[in-house]
């Protein structure tokens, strides 16, 4: 039978609190405070259900992790006392009981975790892995300039009014005073038209760890988003943000990987100012991904939901997802289905759904971004100012996705806050959903729910609908007081169905009556490819939630997964609900759902009138005093007073008033008092610790006496402590009592259970008798000298050590146990020596007869040899290394004399050194013997040589072979130590011969100079010198071979004279002045020259970074006539050396075509705008006369210098006359005409065609000069100016 479990949370202000909890103390470790994670909110504790299953996590996700976030009950300073035994330790604020501990060794993190899991130390411990996300994904589409988002007009061939009817607030409203945090990559604060709103103080880089979140170039998403919600309007500056008035903050954290902690403390950054959080991220749109917040993010947002903007509640809008093509959905994102963010999904400009926004049943509204079907159109919004971002310029016409939809929703929000600042979130949501508008009516995704809402898994409400929002906002008064009620986990651990057809489900019936606002659906599904799942949720009134569909997912389970919806809002919670679960790929392993819970979220009146958490409709006690209410009403007492309480005697749950045994021994209350004569309200009449129904029923002992058999042993001691028979006094029937055994069996001598024998029969039992089997042997025996305890006393023959029955000095005792020697004879083995004196003074046996063998009148036991006569006590003693007076000491009498006179002992020479005793030099050397020993240390018994005739012997000589060394001999400066000192050298430490600051043993040993010459490569610098500054060796001549004053180790390239330190820097690439750095702090704007002006320049580094700029010359624009005269452009000042890369571009568009073979030049030939035939021709014809900018960029050595031309460029199209030509000529005036006309045409022919010729090879010549003849005074053949034919270009013919 399934039990379900109901919690109610009524939440006012928070949703979790600090919950009383149990402490447990074993004395042994440190205090454990149990149940700590049932103070967390069901959300939180559903978030480290999930982030806590090591099965989510690969092994080399895990391998490097080195924090872990850990809830314990544990006190901080005992945390090293824990089995973990963590390095480190740090609370965290939002969460507590919760800790971050880290590892410097992390490889068993695990395996100690789980041991302080085991030991109940700590209740959860997770990974804290940084995470890396990607912005939504921006289609790169054809572009159009014009804002249709916020106001359309049709201008883009879309729906009308298709928009975020944001133009009819802005008379009133425009966002002031309301605080948006832009939580993406970066934002460029210095974008001219994000400078003005953003607010530095609540921006943060969470990457780079700063205060200031500027993007690198390449990253333009958080920059394009936060130009959607508040980029400055009315300026005259670019583009206008949907709330233009509203600041702006700055975050960069998608960037970088993060972890868990860094991204709640984005999310709940200064969440007392900040009023929005924009987010425009999540995981990878690919289908198969389920990812969303740890604990430690929840519980942030959860306390800015609560307590941010002074406890209105922050706002949390979040980007739906942009992975319909791979068949992703909103409710596998656990950032955008929380039931804190507002889920945004993306229409076109036809209202209709964009080819990549996700569905879910968690998408609150919709929003405008790109797409469209005929016709694509994208979103216009900022982009990163110079080269960077999406298109290289200070606004992008193709920003989109839900990444664009989510910040136009926030910048709504923000006009719905500035016009009612004191809306709660809830108040927010609920706003948007009774306000916005139904688009793309006809799509088949729109359902009625339960309340009369229209709503669709594709567009959440409908679109955001800004000035419907703000109408709502003005009268709004309150949501009412949040009430949640949670059902479940439920754990049917059931198969599901194989196949399509069939749904498995599982019913809720919900006695509650709540208005719904959202609901979470967590489940915990067994599933080999999780992607062949459908999950639906049915509402009493029959609309369906569908969490997840069939797609393309081959990854395992959902793991305590927690689904978001909002499709039933304002329905209510009463009634049956339905959770459906199916697998829609027959064959297929079906899996098991496992376990699943329903909360609910909305408003309504929940009593609890005992207030333990329970509402009454779901509490069995509503009273809380211990008995429920159906007991409490067959007893007779109140169920809602808990003074009025059952009595239950024999506390077994039946009250007295229904009890038939009051006591709940077993036995009737009318029995007791009938025929037992027992106490009734008693169990155990007698106080003996055996119940009355046992004593009667099971032991047959009298109930009213303690001791039924009244030997002393109470009934219970008898049957539970010993076993006997409380019925019986001596139980094992050995005349013994029971009460005497037991005393024995503490004793450890006799057992009531056991028949005590006399085996001797000598009167005495066993535990009384030492030896039962002798009957000489008891406690009443007399001892005698036989090795017996004959009176059982714990001792052998005692009263036998102090008596001498034969008077030998040896106790009777002794002679019996220890010597075996007789106790009535002093002489035991008749040798003529007393058994004492043979024990005690000889050592020798006194049971066998001692002799002497070689009759030197020493016993065997005084002599050292009693074989051998000449070896005895008294003989006297000889140097022969033998111990002749049998004193134990060899030639002792040999040790202080010196018979040869050598200063050494005849008992050292003879036993030590070998030498002869009687000749004091043995070895014949000259050397007496005790001269090479004491003094010398050389060996007497071997002749000492002087091989180099010094007047030393070797021994003496540290160099025997070397007439040149000897003690004595004085130091040269040779390498060798030439007195014997073993130093060499060493007078020469401080000597400088030379005076060149080195140490004549320097320059010897360490440097091979010459100790006599200061300058030893003869190249003008000392030795000194050169050794000091490191840069030349002191034995090889330096050169200064381009005579520019410094040396070649001093100078870079000694080649050039030009090259050296100080020199100044030139702009040629080469390293001028050998600081390792090539033309540095150069002015490259000023040395590039050029035939005309220039308008603006800057210089940037490889990175992007600006070096120089950037500079606006203030000449005035250039003018070219691209009908009728070609323009060009020349450059110089570039030096080969710098082998640098010129890129020309004109708006935008590249100049490759018309540029020269070495960059330096550009021509732009004239344009025909009837017959364009590029797109730039396209482009500067549409557009008519208007300026456009030549840009030229040259790229050397890490440096981008860009320069600009600003030119106004006049434009002529021939105009297009009506054609009549035809019907002129076919009436016959126009045939007499034409006749009189070819005439006159042959007449003048020749003279008009030399006026032509003369006149092109003018004009060429004009062209490539670059002047037009409408800028002359008067033509340049009546001035007199002879100009030479136009130069020949081999690109000219190229196209453009």
């Amino acid at each position: 039978m399934r039990v379900a479990a109901l919690i109610i949370v009524i939440l006012v202000f928070a949703p979790f609190g600090q919950a009383l909890a149990e402490v447990e103390d074993d004395g042994r470790g440190p205090i454990i405070v149990k149940d700590v994670m049932q103070s967390y909110s069901r959300t939180v504790q559903i978030a480290f259900e999930r982030v806590s299953d090591m099965s989510l996590y690969d092994s080399d996700s895990l391998a490097g992790v080195n924090s872990w976030l850990v809830v314990t009950g544990v006190a901080l300073e005992d945390h090293r006392k824990t089995e973990a035994q963590p390095d480190g330790s740090e609370s965290v604020t939002l969460l507590k009981g919760s800790y971050i501990w880290t590892f410097d060794d992390s490889r068993n993190a695990i395996e100690i975790l789980t041991k302080s899991i085991e030991k109940g130390e700590i209740e959860s411990f997770s990974p804290l892995i940084e995470k890396s996300f990607s912005p939504r994904f921006a289609p790169n589409d054809p572009y159009f300039d014009d804002q249709w988002h916020l106001n359309n007009s049709g201008q883009t061939n879309g729906e009308v009014g298709e928009d975020a009817n944001v133009m009819e607030v802005w008379d009133s409203y425009n966002g002031s005073g309301v605080v948006i945090s832009v939580i993406d990559d970066g934002v460029e604060h210095s974008h001219p038209d994000l400078t003005d709103n953003y607010i530095s103080l609540h921006s943060y880089d969470w990457c780079g760890d700063d205060p200031d979140p500027d993007p690198n170039s390449s990253d333009g998403h958080g920059t394009a988003v936060a130009g959607v919600a508040a980029g400055a309007g009315n300026n005259s500056v670019g583009v206008t943000g949907a709330a233009f008035g509203a600041s702006i903050a700055g975050h960069r954290l998608i960037a970088c990987g993060f972890s868990d902690s860094t991204a709640a403390d984005a999310l709940s950054y200064h969440n007392g100012e900040i009023d929005i959080y924009s987010n425009s991220w999540g995981p990878f749109d690919s289908g198969n991904i389920l990812d969303g917040p740890g604990p430690i993010t929840i519980a942030a947002i959860e306390d800015s939901i609560y307590n941010g903007r002074s406890g209105l509640g922050n706002i949390y809008t979040w980007a739906a997802g942009n992975g319909l093509d791979a068949d992703d959905n909103s409710n596998y994102d656990g950032y955008s289905n929380m039931r804190y963010s507002i889920g945004v999904a993306a229409i076109t400009h036809y209202g209709e759904q964009s080819w990549y926004s996700e569905p879910g049943a968690n998408i609150l509204v919709t929003a405008h971004s790109n797409g469209g079907t005929p016709d694509y159109e994208g979103i216009t919004t900022t982009d990163i100012t110079g080269n960077g971002g999406y298109d290289g310029g200070d606004v992008t016409h193709d920003f989109g996705g839900t990444s664009s939809a989510t910040p136009l929703v926030s910048g709504v929000i923000a006009l719905v806050l500035e016009a009612n600042p004191d809306l709660t979130w809830r108040d927010v949501q609920n706003i948007l959903v009774h306000s916005s508008r139904k688009n793309d009516a006809s799509d088949s995704s729109w359902n009625l729910n339960g309340a009369g809402h229209d709503v669709s898994h594709k567009f959440g409400f409908g679109a955001v609908d800004a000035g419907a929002a703000v109408s709502l906002a003005l009268n709004w008064s309150s949501s009412g007081e949040e009430s949640n009620a949670s059902f479940g986990p439920y754990t049917p651990n059931l198969e599901i169905d194989n196949g399509p057809s069939t749904w498995t489900e599982f019913n809720l019936s919900v006695p509650i009556d709540l208005q719904l606002e959202s609901i979470d659906v967590v489940v915990d599904i067994t599933h080999d490819a999780r992607g062949e799942l459908e999950i639906v949720l049915q509402a009493p009134g029959g609309h369906e939630s569908w969490l997840a569909e069939e797609h393309t997912d081959n990854n395992a389970d959902y793991s305590n997964w927690r689904f978001g919806t909002v499709q039933h809002w304002d329905e209510s919670s009463q009634g049956t609900w339905k959770l459906k679960v199916r697998d829609a790929v027959s064959g297929s392993n079906s899996g098991t759902v496992n376990s699943w819970e329903i909360i609910f979220h909305g408003v309504g009146n929940v009593t609890d009138f005992d207030g333990d958490g329970w509402p009454d409709y779901n509490d069995e006690d509503d009273d809380n005093d211990g008995w429920s209410d159906t007991s409490e009403q067959s007893c007779s007492t109140d169920p809602l007073d808990n003074s009025s309480t059952p009595s239950d005697t024999d506390s077994d749950g039946d009250c007295d008033f229904l009890d038939d045994d009051d006591d709940g021994d077993g036995l009737s209350d009318y029995n007791e008092t009938q025929y037992h004569k027992t106490d009734p309200l008693d169990p155990d009449t007698d106080g003996d610790l055996l119940d009355d129904y046992e004593e009667i029923v099971v032991y047959g002992t009298n109930a009213v006496l303690p001791d039924t058999d009244g030997e002393g042993l109470d009934d219970y001691d008898e049957v539970v402590v010993y076993g006997t028979n409380p019925n019986s006094a001596d139980s094992d029937g050995d005349g013994l009592n029971d009460y005497v055994e037991v005393l024995n069996l503490w004793l450890g001598l006799s057992d009531p259970l056991v028949f005590d024998p006399d085996n001797d029969s000598d009167e005495y039992y066993h535990f009384e008798d030492c030896d039962d089997e002798d009957a000489s042997v008891n406690s009443g025996m007399p001892e005698l000298l036989n090795g017996k305890d004959d009176d059982c006393d714990g001792l052998d023959d005692e009263g036998y050590n102090e008596t001498d029955q034969d008077g030998d000095g040896l106790t009777d005792w002794e002679e019996f146990h220890v010597y075996g020697t007789s106790i009535t004879s002093a002489d035991s083995d008749d040798d003529g020596i007393p058994d004492d004196q043979e024990v005690l003074v000889y050592g020798s046996n006194p049971l066998a007869i001692d002799l002497d063998i070689d009759g030197d009148g020493a016993y065997w036991f005084e002599d050292c040899d009693d074989n051998d006569s000449s070896f005895a006590p008294g003989v006297p003693e000889i140097l022969d290394g033998m111990d002749n007076d049998c004193d134990d000491e060899s030639d002792e009498d040999f040790l202080w004399i010196d018979s040869d006179g050598d200063g050494i002992t005849d008992y050292s020479e003879f036993h030590h050194f070998s030498t002869d005793p009687g000749n004091g030099d043995s070895d014949g050397d000259g050397l007496p013997d005790g001269v090479e020993l004491n003094e010398l240390m050389s060996d007497p018994l071997v002749a000492d040589p002087d091989a180099d005739l010094d007047g030393w012997y070797h021994f003496q000589d540290c160099d025997d072979d070397d007439f040149e060394r000897a003690p004595e001999r004085p130091e040269e400066l040779d390498g060798k130590d030439n007195d014997c000192d073993e130093v060499v050298d060493e007078d020469f430490y401080d000597l400088d011969t030379d005076g060149d600051g080195l140490s004549d043993y320097s320059e010897y040993h360490n440097y091979s100079t010459m100790f006599d010459s200061a300058d030893s490569d003869q190249d003008g610098v000392d030795d000194g010198a050169e050794v000091a500054r490191g840069l030349s060796s002191p034995v090889f001549a330096d050169y200064d071979r381009d005579n520019d004053g410094f040396y070649e180790y001093e100078d870079c390239d000694d080649l050039v004279g030009s090259i050296f330190p100080g020199a100044i820097e030139q702009w040629n690439g080469i390293d001028d002045d050998c600081d390792e750095e090539k033309d540095e702090l150069v002015n490259r704007l000023d040395l590039v020259l050029a035939n005309h002006e220039k308008s603006s320049g800057t210089v940037f580094l490889s990175n992007g970074e600006v070096y120089d700029g950037p500079h606006n010359y203030g000449t005035l624009p250039l003018h070219w006539d691209s009908s009728n005269e070609s323009f060009w452009i020349s450059l110089s000042g570039i030096q080969s050396s710098l082998d640098a890369s010129i890129s020309w571009s004109m708006s935008g568009y590249s100049l490759e075509m018309n540029a020269s073979e070495n960059g330096r030049e550009v021509m732009l030939l004239p344009l025909n705008c009837k017959s364009p035939a590029s797109n730039l021709q396209i482009q500067v014809c549409d557009e008519g006369d208007s300026v456009q900018k030549i840009r030229a960029v040259i790229s050397e050595g890490g440096y981008d210098t860009e320069i600009e031309w600003d030119v106004i460029v006049s434009t002529w199209v021939e105009p297009e006359y009506e054609n009549r030509f035809f019907s002129v000529i076919s009436s016959p005036s126009g045939i007499i005409a034409i006749i009189f006309l070819l005439v006159g045409l042959a007449g003048g022919g020749a003279m008009i065609g030399a006026r032509i010729s003369r006149k092109r090879e003018l004009q060429e010549a004009l062209e490539a000069y670059g002047v037009s003849p409408e800028r002359l005074a008067i033509r340049p053949e009546n001035k007199g100016v002879d100009l030479p034919e136009a130069p020949s270009f081999s690109w000219a013919n190229d196209e453009l």
